[in-house]
């Protein structure tokens, strides 16, 4: 999947539950922690509203 769809994945997620666990993403969209990483900061940088809940055991 190409960063740009996985990015509106995310962006779809955050605006259906309003935030996003970062841990989570991963197994719930299907694609790697470190492509989820990736793509959240560079929604950052683009400025898109995204706010990420990390979860830590």
């Amino acid at each position: 999947m190409y960063a740009t769809a996985r990015q509106q994945r995310i962006l779809d997620e955050t605006r259906r539950e309003g935030y996003v666990d970062e841990s989570a993403l991963p197994r719930l969209l299907g694609f790697a922690s470190e492509a989820v990483r990736r793509d959240l900061t560079a929604l950052e940088n683009r400025g898109a509203e995204c706010r990420a809940q990390v979860m830590k055991a």
